[in-house]
């Protein structure tokens, strides 16, 4: 199992200042060794949106890497597509997602 960060208080990275993005990934990651005593190598994009200014950030961080459920054209380590999941989805759900979600994405370069 694997503790990994999600920000510091869940804020959009694409719209945030650049001091607001710097706390929320650098804070979040060192809080979340400070508590565990492990480091925090993964990172996911709150709401799943993603920019190259928060991928820049995450991966200063020092994060090894970050998943958002639709990086657009970003690719690489720090851009890794994922899909979501909730408490409402059913295994016939998780069906056509994992369907769908491997027709919408292409390929990770750089990895």
């Amino acid at each position: 199992m694997e503790i990994g960060s999600h920000g510091l208080t869940h804020t959009d990275l694409t719209r945030a200042d650049d001091a607001t993005l710097t706390a929320e990934v650098a804070e979040s990651r060192a809080r979340i060794e400070e508590l565990t005593g492990a480091p925090a190598e993964g990172f996911c994009y709150p709401y799943g949106t993603v920019d190259a200014r928060a991928v820049e950030a995450v991966r200063k961080a020092g994060y090894a890497y970050a998943c958002a459920i639709d990086p657009g054209p970003l690719t690489g380590p720090h851009a890794l597509p994922r899909a979501h999941v909730g408490q409402n989805d059913t295994a016939w759900r998780l069906h056509l997602k994992l369907r769908l979600h491997r027709l919408r994405r292409r390929p990770v370069e750089g990895v």
